[in-house]
């Protein structure tokens, strides 16, 4: 039996003000940039007995003191906002919001949903659907959409992990990625070794293919 747990909650905030003032040879002094900066992380999480409960949210906030004419718009950057659960019981889990992948095709951070089943010891199942962001400045964007289904098993000999996916992305209603690939990664005591290969079926191209690793050797000499 899991045993029950407090919260654990982490929370950071920083401000910091910044300005920028040039000048050419004999000319004015000019302002370019006076603004405050605002950046917030809160992390939430609660291990239970049955469920596990975790969210972020990550952002900022740029504002802009120039005067009207020179200024630029006030930004909010949001890097996640997510809430997730895990049911030890079912082997279901679920997260939904803004949250990143890099993993079973996806390619970095969406506003959606993962769902996850651990169908047996070591075999996940996963599936996405969302939007993709292009930035954490980037407000919900629903004329891109992609949704998918990916497979991992592992690890084996300890530290193996392989997987496979098929995801599908459209703009506007115009397909725009229909892929199929396989990914491995393999994370030692002083070795790592992650692998894709990713085949865009409806260009018929291959899209990604990279193979990338790292090992840190008795010397202090690390080799990437």
């Amino acid at each position: 039996a899991r045993a029950a747990s407090q919260w654990r909650i982490q929370t950071f905030f920083s401000q910091y003000y910044r300005r920028d003032v040039n000048q050419l040879d004999e000319n004015e002094q000019t302002v370019s940039q006076s603004a405050l900066y605002s950046d917030i992380n809160l992390d939430a999480r609660r291990r239970g007995e049955r469920f596990d409960f975790s969210s972020r949210l990550s952002g900022g906030y740029r504002n802009d003191f120039l005067p009207q004419e020179e200024r630029s718009d006030n930004q909010v950057r949001m890097s996640y906002a997510y809430v997730g659960l895990d049911d030890a019981k079912t082997g279901l889990r679920g997260r939904i919001g803004r949250q990143s992948r890099s993993t079973g095709g996806v390619l970095g951070r969406y506003d959606g949903l993962y769902l996850g089943y651990q169908a047996a010891e070591k075999i996940l199942l996963n599936m996405v659907a969302g939007y993709p962001v292009n930035s954490s400045t980037d407000s919900l964007d629903t004329a891109r959409r992609f949704y998918g289904a990916s497979i991992s098993a592992g690890p084996f000999l300890e530290n193996l992990e392989v997987g496979a996916f098929v995801i599908d992305q459209s703009i506007g209603g115009i397909q725009d990625r229909q892929a199929i690939g396989t990914e491995f990664r393999y994370f030692g005591d002083s070795r790592s070794l992650w692998g894709l290969v990713d085949f865009d079926t409806s260009y018929n191209e291959l899209g990604r293919a990279f193979l990338q690793g790292s090992w840190r050797m008795p010397s202090r000499l690390s080799l990437h």
